[in-house]
């Protein structure tokens, strides 16, 4: 009855809107969403489209962020987005096809606010949901269900972002500010210490650059790029942090001093806690240790990535950049091989790491090779 009541009332919500609705609109579209929630999304979607494709065809209108517009819109657009993380895989899929559909098909006839609203309450929640996710998956779960839930964030961020970079290279002119918005997005999941979200970033990165690439001018250039240098400066490997205990409490006997390496003989002595129990030894197979361990090896990989990506933006895309974009992008990479050249050189942080993961015994594909970072190099 929702469908059909919502098919039957469309045609009237297109004059309604074209002779500016009043707030009451809002009240009729319960149905809507309603319809929406039990997996009507295309029925909703058709019934959109006759406004979008009605309002284009008088050559006027632009649904912009007002009461009216945003009670015709949302009930579907946040309705769809809400069940991109519906537990069943379906419901994931379909939901997420449908809204970037509807958003690709009518997005022409949004103005630059009702593209803001859109961004900030129906496409950043998607990516609410993937942050808590990860959360949850990389502190509480089983190595099982983690690899499990690792292919499902991987699928549906992999989607989302191309989908996303996708509508920012088709609608360019009316989504332009939001660069900034949408880099800082790509920026938190390039720096997560999540192999698969931070090459998930990358790959949007490119892609977002070689879906609008020709019609950026030089300040954008340099939004892009400047935002490239600060990830390189966020996911630069701390080599040296892997011979180091952790900081003691205060009022401990054994306080370490900043910058004091650990030697393997230390780690394995333990120290004493405040009431006298044993704490555990620092190693790199558990604890901290082994969270450190883990991050080191994700960003060393995530700098490859981004040597990488700074190479094919450059040979695909040089003559659209501006030439202070180009200097940046060679900063970005000096940055790399620098930071790279000084952990290789010191031959006594090699040594204390190689006996520290010969000590803990940490698997072979675990391990950082020696010299640590000569591919990044």
């Amino acid at each position: 009855g929702a469908v059909v009541e919502a098919e039957r009332l469309a045609p009237t919500r297109v004059v309604a809107l074209d002779q500016q609705l009043p707030a009451a609109t809002g009240a009729s579209s319960g149905s809507h969403r309603a319809g929406t929630a039990s997996g009507t999304s295309s029925s909703a979607s058709t019934a959109a489209g006759a406004a979008s494709s009605s309002s284009n065809e008088r050559g006027q209108m632009k649904f912009v962020d007002r009461d009216e517009h945003v009670y015709f819109w949302f009930p579907l657009l946040a309705g769809l987005s809400e069940l991109t993380f519906d537990p069943r895989p379906e419901i994931r899929r379909s939901a997420l096809e449908v809204l970037f559909d509807v958003l690709q098909t009518h997005g022409g006839s949004f103005a630059e606010s009702f593209w803001v609203r859109i961004f900030e309450r129906v496409l950043l929640p998607i990516f609410d949901h993937v942050r808590a996710e990860v959360t949850d998956t990389t502190t509480f779960t089983s190595e099982r269900r983690r690899a499990q839930e690792d292919a499902w964030l991987y699928e549906t961020c992999t989607h989302c972002l191309q989908h996303l970079v996708d509508l920012f290279g088709q609608f360019y002119e009316p989504m332009g500010p939001l660069l900034p918005r949408l880099l800082e997005l790509l920026r938190g999941f390039i720096a997560r210490s999540h192999a698969s979200l931070a090459s998930v970033g990358v790959a949007a990165y490119t892609r977002m650059v070689a879906s609008c690439a020709a019609q950026l001018d030089s300040n954008a250039w340099q939004q892009l790029i400047r935002m490239l240098q600060q990830v390189v400066q966020d996911t630069l490997p701390d080599v040296a942090e892997l011979v180091m205990p952790p900081l003691r409490a205060a009022g401990s006997v054994d306080v370490q001093a900043p910058g004091t390496p650990l030697t393997p003989a230390a780690a394995a002595s333990g120290v004493l806690m405040p009431g006298g129990q044993p704490r555990p030894p620092y190693t790199l197979r558990e604890g901290v240790g082994m969270r450190r361990l883990v991050r080191c090896r994700v960003q060393a990989g995530v700098q490859l990535l981004l040597v990488q990506a700074a190479s094919e933006v450059y040979a695909q895309h040089y003559h659209h950049m501006a030439p202070n974009a180009m200097v940046l992008l060679a900063d970005a990479l000096q940055q790399v091989s620098q930071h790279a050249r000084r952990v290789n050189t010191d031959i006594a942080l090699r040594k204390q790491l190689a006996a520290q993961q010969a000590a803990d015994r940490v698997a072979e594909d675990r391990c950082l090779p020696d010299p640590p970072l000569l591919r990044q190099e």
